[in-house]
């Protein structure tokens, strides 16, 4: 084995180039080497694609609880409201009704002395 075989790396193409420089004690490398490692373009689009996800997700989520969370609150103070209107309309229904009482006791007073 004179002459090991490299794999230059160029955008995405793998192009395989011979090794100019005798090494000592040279073993066999397959010409088909796997290339564990990641470039740089790559780390870059995995970290983007990771926080898109993430962000997604967040996004969705988040929106949910928001949602959720409107929802109750809105509900609860929708019902406290009605519950102070119908309290208010039940306090001037009586004092309306005692004031209706009070004439019409008033008016058979008035029919009794005559």
């Amino acid at each position: 084995m004179s002459k090991i075989l490299k794999t230059k790396k160029e955008p995405d193409v793998s192009i395989i180039k011979p090794d100019l420089i005798p090494a000592e004690n040279e073993n066999f490398q397959s010409i088909f080497e796997v290339n564990l490692k990641v470039s740089p373009k790559g780390k870059n689009k995995i970290k983007e694609e990771g926080f898109e996800k993430g962000y997604k997700e967040g996004f969705n989520k988040g929106y949910l609880e928001g949602y959720k969370k409107g929802h109750k609150e809105g509900f609860e103070k929708g019902k406290r409201e009605a519950e102070e209107k119908y309290k208010n309309l039940a306090i001037k229904l009586e004092t309306e009704f005692q004031e209706k009482i009070k004439i019409v006791e008033t008016f058979l007073k008035n029919i009794e002395k005559e």
